[in-house]
This record gives C-alpha cells, structure tokens and sequence, in this order.
C-alpha cells in the first residue's frame, strides 16, 4: 500500500512538472508587445467604464433634483 501512495505521488509530481516546464516554454516565447498593449487597452476601458459611470450618475441626480423641484 505505500508503494502504491509512492508511485501516485510520483506520477503527481512528474505531472505537475511537466506542467511546470509547460509555462516555462509558453513565457519564453511570449509577445511581450501585445502585453504593452493588452495593459493600454485595459486602461483605457477601465477609464471609459468610470466615465460612463460618472455621466450616468450625474445625469440621475439631476434628474431627481428636477422631479423634486417640479412636485
């Protein structure tokens, strides 16, 4: 029985190394520009998102202030 634990956590180990070695290569050969960009990108959409959040806020409260004064 502890042979049997032994050679699955072998096999477990050697999987994970592959694994590993796996994200090893991937980095290596990466693009690093379209990581520049992918950051610029998500910049400027997350800027957008708060911008459209900001409009849409104000925009209700002025609305509010309207319906309040018109009552």
């Amino acid at each position: 029985m502890i042979t049997n634990e032994l050679m699955k956590a072998k096999r477990l180990l050697t999987c994970l190394g592959e694994i590993d070695d796996f994200f090893l290569e991937e980095a290596e050969s990466a693009d690093i520009a379209s990581g520049v960009k992918r950051k610029r990108v998500v910049k400027y959409s997350a800027l957008a998102a708060v911008a459209s959040v900001s409009i849409a806020a104000t925009y209700f409260l002025i609305r509010s202030k309207r319906t309040v004064a018109a009552v």
